[in-house]
């Protein structure tokens, strides 16, 4: 018996002609015949200009989502709501008695 997955993340290209082509490996992990209905979540591998310009890179999004288990777009959340923490002086004064 094939053991199927139910999410799987992986990366693609898109071709010349704007495609995005599925793996036969992927298809069949998910134990997907030819007519089954998939639900895709397509995510550009880009970052917002607040996170380049607080030097956040892809590796920094990859590592910070393995170590916390989390989809790069939950850690991309986490990440500019940090930014805006870290500018908000009210916030710092709030937290005034914790050091980092």
């Amino acid at each position: 018996m094939v053991r199927t997955e139910h999410s799987i993340q992986f990366d693609v290209e898109v071709d010349d002609n704007g495609n995005v082509v599925l793996p036969a490996s992927v298809v069949e992990r998910l134990g997907a015949k030819r007519g089954s209905k998939l639900h895709l979540r397509l995510t550009a591998e880009k970052l917002n200009a607040a996170l380049i310009q607080r030097m956040v890179t892809e590796e920094e999004v990859e590592r910070i989502g393995r170590i916390q288990l989390e989809e790069r777009d939950n850690v991309l959340r986490f990440l500019a709501a940090e930014g805006r923490l870290a500018k908000n002086k009210k916030f710092h004064r709030r937290g005034g008695g914790f050091s980092h």
